[in-house]
């Protein structure tokens, strides 16, 4: 499931749907209850849907200020519930722009260890204590080194500051250089346990795309 803003309407979703399995063809219903906002549509046989919504008083989201809205999308054989923060990421010449307005990126490279218990960082205590220290050094983003982190890291960064990064020229989970979107990075994958197929993210940005069977 990926959502992408419109570059000049902070008041729209676009949002794109594919499912994966043996049926393709299918109804599939999105919903915000926070923005009162409910739409459906059916697939079409490559499993694609499109949909554009209309959603007036939609909060961005951003480190200082970083909203998440529970999206809900059911299909007729799966389904699944996620926090989501809605924002736009691009590139204009020299400048990174965040939600249309220039960042300034203050932070650092972590990689994924416990410096002082020794070994990999794995736990959501974990992840807190690293986006912890990086917030007493006023960082607003992260550099993931190298490879896709633990979810605990990706899901605390979403709701607290700093954003956290993939590695790669990542920003806030988006790829530089491309127009905003709100898909971000995937990582490493696993099965929920209704069956769908999802990605951990490997930065902050919301849920990764999911394969809805």
């Amino acid at each position: 499931m990926q959502f992408t803003s419109h570059p000049a309407r902070a008041d729209h979703i676009a949002i794109r749907v594919r499912l994966d399995g043996a049926q393709p063809v299918q109804k599939v219903t999105v919903t915000i209850p926070e923005l009162s906002l409910t739409a459906g549509t059916t697939t079409g046989p490559d499993g694609v849907a499109l949909l554009d919504l209309a959603a007036p008083g939609l909060a961005l989201w951003s480190p200082e200020h970083p909203k998440l809205y529970t999206v809900s999308v059911a299909a007729e054989t799966d389904g699944l519930t996620d926090d989501i923060g809605f924002r736009t990421i691009e590139v204009r010449g020299h400048e990174i722009l965040l939600n249309g307005q220039p960042v300034f990126l203050r932070g650092i490279c972590v990689h994924e260890e416990n410096p002082l218990r020794g070994g990999r960082a794995y736990s959501l205590a974990d992840a807190s204590q690293l986006l912890g220290w990086a917030r007493d050094l006023n960082c607003n983003f992260l550099r993931l080194a190298h490879y896709p982190h633990n979810e605990h890291m990706a899901r605390l960064a979403d709701k607290t500051r700093p954003a956290a990064l993939g590695g790669n020229s990542s920003l806030l989970g988006r790829r530089l250089g491309q127009s905003p979107t709100r898909s971000p990075t995937p990582g490493r994958s696993y099965r929920s346990s209704s069956g769908a197929t999802r990605t951990a993210p490997a930065s902050s940005s919301g849920p990764s795309p999911t394969r809805l069977r």
